[in-house]
């Protein structure tokens, strides 16, 4: 799974109460494709939320922007459109070529998932109604992918992540909302959904490329442990980092 290019770096002075029961304080793909759950109900079907409920339902978490407030919440089924939208957006002009439809459907296969995985997605409640979906109080401007099980995992072949780590990945920000905090609150969420799910550490994939990404997440606390060598050019790959950030 692929963490979309960014821009946004941490912003400092942002507010960002959790409101979470959670016991604790606390890339892009070498196929360039989205994989479904192995979960995924039959074409056309939409998963229920009810278990994505029962397990991370009070997962909450609000943040001010310059634009508004934001509020960080798992994926609902009447969120799977619009966040369709931002991811397949995110992915426009890159070698991922994520359709609407392919960016659906991996969203349809993430709800329910429990506690092997789901997708925060972060809502902007504006100060200006021109920003808004016609009659909608809030749009979707960002999201992120969380995995705590293999069926719910992109395996990579070249730089592998532990089976008992969470990994991060799909993270992406509408280009309206940059810079804004957008992105830094979304991985402070996930560290709350980590450590709920109890994992220690969090991996994630970032291409050699794309500074702006790997200043983000080292800026969020990750470390790079690992990258690849030029052999996976000769076999049609772009060169990654691995990162890795412990709770």
């Amino acid at each position: 799974m692929s963490n979309v290019l960014l821009r946004t770096k941490m912003d400092r002075g942002i507010t960002f109460p959790i409101q979470s029961s959670c016991r604790h304080a606390t890339g892009r793909t070498a196929s360039h494709q989205l994989m479904y759950c192995r979960s995924i109900l039959d074409e056309g079907q939409v998963p229920s939320s009810s278990s994505q409920d029962s397990v991370w339902g009070d997962l909450h978490a609000q943040a001010s922007l310059p634009s508004g407030r934001l509020e960080i919440r798992p994926l609902q089924s009447n969120d799977l459109q619009a966040a369709s939208v931002v991811l397949t957006r995110a992915f426009a002009g890159s070698d991922e070529n994520i359709t609407l439809s392919g960016a659906s459907d991996y969203m349809k296969s993430m709800i329910g998932q429990g506690m092997k995985g789901l997708l925060l997605v972060a809502k902007l409640f504006p100060e200006d109604a021109s920003l808004l979906p016609p009659n909608q109080i809030s749009r979707i401007i960002g999201l992120v992918a969380l995995s705590f099980h293999p069926d719910t995992m992109q395996p990579s072949t070249t730089l592998p992540t532990p089976p008992d780590s969470a990994y991060l990945s799909n993270m992406a920000v509408d280009a309206k909302f940059r810079r804004q905090g957008v992105a830094s609150n979304l991985l402070r969420a996930a560290d709350i959904a980590c450590a709920r799910a109890d994992r220690t550490t969090v991996h994630l994939h970032v291409n050699q490329v794309d500074e702006g990404t790997f200043n983000l997440y080292s800026s969020s606390g990750y470390k790079e442990i690992q990258r690849d060598g030029g052999f996976v050019k000769l076999r049609g790959l772009k060169p990654k980092i691995l990162m890795k950030k412990i709770l």
